[in-house]
């Protein structure tokens, strides 16, 4: 008889605006994936059924989720990753013992480590190539999300970043970087706020989607500590006191929806959607 297995996998927020391509971190709200027919068929076509195909997985396979997909909150990595984590659990595999290898399924497919990272292993993540270190952050575990009312496509987006940059905005870059995660690392939240500048991708993607810098500008006007284009957009993440939330929450555009959401902690986890 067939195993019956379920698996969720949770969104992200990648980049956190100097960070391209390296930082990302988990959401609180995911895609589910399953061999026990509840949800939603997935065709052939279907990003869930190529990874768990890759990952030796056969039959039909079912999903439903709570994330919107084409925000720039991760729904394509964490679609792949419960795939390949059901997939690759049909061959007897447990959770655990399988996510590493659901992460190089999920980078290979989806082209984004910094997005599978935190699908996979929950929490704040850096990559490297292949590599990932899972940050031990406490400091922030919430985050504000505006989720803009219209998707957009990363890949369209990323034709407007140049291919070379100046030296002065590299390094500046990556100072911003590590001045970031060192904050986050120490609790100081007050003084995130300028190290969350990016030269690299952010402000070209704002020209792209002006309701995203809108929302982004007015956030930080209305208080937030820092705050970033939520992967490729159109989305922005801020982090926030609980002081400053409903000041920040009514300062932001009506163009999207602002949502106060928990950090994931734990990456796929076997189960249902949360309630």
């Amino acid at each position: 008889m067939r195993r019956e297995i379920k698996v969720i996998a949770p969104g992200s927020s990648a980049n956190l605006g100097p960070g391209f391509d390296t930082l990302g971190v988990a959401l609180g709200r995911y895609v589910e994936a399953g061999n026990t027919g509840e949800g939603h068929p997935c065709d052939e076509h279907s990003i869930i059924t190529k990874a768990y195909a890759a990952a030796g997985g056969t039959g039909d396979i079912w999903f439903r989720h709570n994330l919107e997909p084409g925000r720039g909150l991760g729904f394509s990595a964490a679609a792949r990753a419960v795939g390949a984590a059901v997939g690759l659990m049909e061959q007897g595999q447990s959770l655990q013992e399988c996510r590493d290898e659901a992460f190089r399924i999920c980078t290979q497919l989806e082209g984004h480590a910094d997005n599978a990272a935190p699908a996979v292993y929950g929490g704040f993540t850096a990559v490297c190539g292949n590599r990932v270190r899972r940050m031990k952050i406490t400091s922030v575990t919430k985050l504000l999300l505006w989720i803009a009312s219209e998707s957009s496509s990363t890949d369209k987006s990323r034709k407007a970043i140049p291919q070379e940059l100046q030296l002065c905005d590299a390094v500046q870059n990556i100072a911003n970087t590590a001045s970031l995660v060192s904050c986050l690392y120490e609790g100081d939240l007050e003084n995130i706020g300028g190290f969350c500048a990016d030269l690299i991708h952010q402000d070209r993607r704002f020209e792209a989607t002006p309701d995203s810098g809108k929302a982004f500008h007015a956030g930080i006007d209305a208080g937030a500590y820092g705050g970033w284009l939520s992967g490729a957009g159109p989305s922005v993440a801020f982090v926030v006191s609980d002081r400053q939330l409903e000041q920040v929450m009514a300062a932001l555009p009506n163009t999207g929806l602002a949502v106060y959401m928990d950090v994931d902690i734990s990456g796929l986890t076997e189960g249902s959607i949360p309630t």
